[in-house]
């Protein structure tokens, strides 16, 4: 499915078909007179990110609106609900970054992946703790704590030959429940995160005393155990290398900017065009450090970093 930015030839910016125009998934073209027989020529998409809240059907600052032009086959084929597979109806919704729609119904009303943030369908998996995750997720999850350790030791590989970034002191990896997660976020300065914050967190870097770890959440999907991994690895090295204040904005931004560059050092694209779409603390400090980086190259990025 083409997302809002890859419209076909024939269409506007807001994916309104122009006569003449083309159907926005196949590219079969819709003539004049014929568009509105094959289909209704405004389909209405909504990209919504995956903490959004579906109950709250006026609230369009949190995603996207377009409009999309398609012939009868795609509509009737193509555009099925993820979740019921029936066909999505008058209005279908899409999460930022991903290519699935759903029906309203089952956006608003089926219980969502406690990872990634998809509605899930009749069929779904539960952990122990209450999560609840959907397929594409339990995939690829990793709960053996040697997996896990193969891939911290990928992630430090690649983070040193990409930038440079090691660690003086040694920093186990430690996967955690959900509710241990959640009490270490408790006690450390995380606390002050609003609740949606708190259930998107999925690692910490903590140290006490000579001790340092990073604490992950247990059965994470892979690439996301390894976004994980990237970032809490960067807070490490801000703990041994930035001796001063550090902004939130910058503290975060660093760690996302590392992460960043890893994913991309992969060729994982689709992550981190998602990365680029966040408007948090967290959005707005990476783009402040490819912004760093585009004024002065990666050097910059740590020298303005160190505070």
């Amino acid at each position: 499915m083409r997302v809002a930015k890859e419209l076909k030839q024939g269409t506007n910016e807001a994916g309104i078909q122009r006569p003449g125009g083309y159907c926005n998934l196949c590219g079969t073209r819709l003539g004049r007179s014929g568009a509105m027989a094959l289909f209704p020529m405004r389909h209405k998409i909504e990209w919504r990110s995956p903490t959004s809240d579906s109950r709250r059907d006026n609230d369009t600052g949190r995603g996207r609106i377009t409009t999309w032009s398609l012939c009868e086959e795609c509509y009737a084929v193509k555009l099925r609900c993820a979740a019921c597979d029936l066909q999505v109806g008058t209005q279908a919704f899409m999460l930022e970054g991903e290519t699935r729609v759903y029906c309203r119904n089952c956006f608003e009303e089926k219980p969502r992946c406690d990872t990634c943030g998809a509605p899930v369908g009749a069929h779904y998996w539960s952990r122990t703790d209450g999560r609840k995750l959907c397929d594409n997720c339990q995939a690829t999850v990793v709960s053996d704590r040697k997996h896990a350790e193969a891939l911290y030791d990928g992630v430090r590989a690649g983070l040193t030959r990409l930038l440079g970034i090691t660690l003086q002191k040694s920093c186990g990896l430690q996967l955690v429940s959900r509710n241990q997660l959640l009490g270490l976020i408790a006690k450390s300065s995380l606390y002050t995160l609003d609740a949606e914050s708190k259930d998107r967190c999925f690692g910490l870097f903590i140290r006490e005393g000579k001790h340092r770890a990073i604490f992950v959440e247990y059965a994470l999907p892979q690439i996301v155990l390894m976004e994980v991994m990237a970032h809490e690895y960067a807070h490490a090295w801000q703990n041994e290398n930035c001796p001063g204040e550090l902004t939130p904005e910058v503290q975060e931004g660093f760690a996302e900017w590392v992460t960043y560059k890893l994913l991309q050092g992969w060729g994982a694209t689709k992550r981190t065009e998602r990365m680029l779409r966040r408007d948090d603390i967290y959005g707005r400090g990476l783009k402040k450090m490819l912004q760093w980086e585009e004024e002065g190259g990666i050097a910059a990025v740590f020298r303005r970093a160190h505070a």
